[in-house]
């Protein structure tokens, strides 16, 4: 007779090792950077993310692209690391329902990209009016 097979201990919630079948790319991570940080309770990265954020809206074009491939690169770790990064965030009952909600992080994802990518096809096209500042009108006088 066999003994029984023992599971693995479960680590979620905790600076315990990930399992590998836990791993993987995280799309969720990638393309929803501020939301999952929020959502996932990663501050110190969320805060990173502003801040390279607001460094990209405020420099001169010039000087944009040092903080824009920071950005790239943040959303490149967070597809990378993002699996370890939400297991250690909370604890799941099972790999399988880590993996479900990180799949529906990744739905998420994928629908607001489609849908970003369409508005901007719209307006484009020019189906949709583009955001446009308001321009001061004349002085009468």
């Amino acid at each position: 007779m066999r003994p029984p097979r023992l599971e693995a201990e479960n680590t979620s919630g905790g600076m315990g090792k990930m399992p590998r079948e836990a791993g993987g790319w995280n799309l969720g991570g990638m393309l929803l950077g501020p939301l999952w940080l929020l959502g996932h309770g990663q501050i110190g990265l969320l805060l990173l993310w502003a801040g390279l954020a607001a460094a990209w809206w405020y420099l001169d074009a010039v000087y944009r692209i040092f903080p824009a491939g920071a950005l790239g690169l943040l959303a490149l770790y967070l597809g990378a690391k993002g699996n370890g990064l939400a297991w250690r965030a909370r604890h799941y009952p099972s790999i399988a329902a880590f993996r479900r909600a990180e799949r529906a992080w990744a739905w998420w994802a994928v629908l607001i990209l489609c849908l970003g990518v369409t508005a901007s096809a719209l307006v484009t096209m020019g189906y949709l009016p583009a955001l446009r500042p308001v321009s001061p009108t004349p002085d009468a006088g």
